[in-house]
């Protein structure tokens, strides 16, 4: 439905979105995704869903992210701090790393994990925080300082608590802006952080996106065993072949293509002009032709994504009624045993 612009009989509410904006996907807003994907190769992922790695031993149904200092070649890093790292790129773009990165491209990094995103930031998962060099050197600086005075920057111990806190909480977080490397930064990353060095464990029960090829997704199915029937596969490269195509042809459609013929031109010129025209209004015909397929395809992935995505907030809002109902039940039961427990002793005629 198009939202038009102010006009009497139009009300904003009819139209607004106004889903959380963790669980923002891209049929409200194509730049955003539900889900934080992790993504790895092809060793990586089996090794990963069998909790290598893992400091101490967990259950079968668990796997394991293990925290790492990030690598990025050519740059020194600032604060080296093991962190596990995620993306909120939408699953369409995802592919754009093995484009960005060779080292990514050379590990074959069409596979991923992916979860959702509110409930990661339960656990504690922030984005990234991008600071310019003079910020970073300030950061760097406190945190320097504190180390060689053992924190005793001023006459509270209290405060030099909460300037310790507030220092190792930004740390595993911080990030260079690299305004002014040649590459801009990595903030197309979308990235972000589980900052604890012990790794990150998960139940097989958190993951709502697998990405893999079709020939690999049988192995990794039988890894995850039942749960896996509920977890959502994709192919995120073919989906970023999808969008980048179509914003292609858009853009070649955009060009011109027609030549100027000078009006001195000779007859034959003059043919010649016209037909090289010709051919170039085919190309053209054959371009916007292959657009509206294409436009057709995905509008079709879109209508089955706000049908799937219906469905899946109805029986969300049903779940949660029947929750709300047994959590209703459970407290009533539990009133009931506390009035058993609490009600005093009849006494009646002595035995004996």
């Amino acid at each position: 439905m198009t939202l038009h612009p102010p006009s009497p009989g139009i009300l904003w509410k009819d139209y607004r979105i106004d889903t959380p904006t963790f669980e923002l996907s891209p049929v409200e807003k194509p730049d955003m995704s539900p889900y934080l994907v992790h993504m790895t190769g092809s060793d990586a992922i089996a090794q990963i869903l069998a909790g290598d790695g893992a400091p101490i031993e967990i259950p079968g149904d668990t796997g394991f992210l293990k925290a790492v200092v990030p690598q990025y070649e050519g740059l020194s890093q600032l604060f080296s701090r093991p962190v596990v790292c995620f993306s909120e790129s939408p699953l369409f773009a995802l592919d754009f790393f093995r484009y960005r990165s060779f080292r990514r491209w050379q590990d074959d990094q069409r596979f991923g994990i992916g979860f959702n995103k509110a409930r990661l930031a339960e656990r504690g998962v922030r984005p990234v925080i991008y600071l310019d060099s003079e910020i970073r050197s300030q950061l760097r600086y406190l945190q320097t300082q504190g180390d060689l005075l053992h924190w005793k920057l001023t006459a509270s111990s209290a405060t030099d608590e909460k300037l310790r806190g507030l220092v190792d909480g930004l740390a595993p977080l911080v990030f260079p802006l690299l305004e002014d490397h040649d590459y801009q930064g990595f903030m197309w990353e979308r990235e972000w952080r589980a900052t604890s060095p012990e790794g990150f464990p998960f139940s097989y029960c958190d993951i709502e996106i697998v990405c893999c090829p079709s020939e690999e997704e049988d192995v990794i199915r039988e890894a995850l065993g039942d749960v896996a029937d509920r977890i959502q596969f994709v192919r995120t490269w073919l989906e970023y072949d999808d969008v980048t195509s179509f914003l292609q042809q858009r853009e070649e459609l955009r060009r011109p293509f027609v030549l100027a013929i000078e009006p001195e031109a000779t007859l034959p010129e003059q043919i010649a002009g016209l037909d090289q025209q010709r051919a170039l209004h085919e190309v053209a015909i054959h371009s916007l032709e292959g657009f509206v397929v294409l436009s057709a395809q995905i509008a079709s992935r879109g209508d089955m994504a706000r049908r799937e995505l219906e469905a899946l907030r109805t029986k969300k809002t049903a779940i949660e009624h029947e929750l709300a109902k047994a959590k209703a039940q459970q407290r009533k039961q539990n009133d009931s045993r506390e009035t058993v427990v609490k009600r005093p002793p009849r006494h009646g005629p002595a035995v004996g």
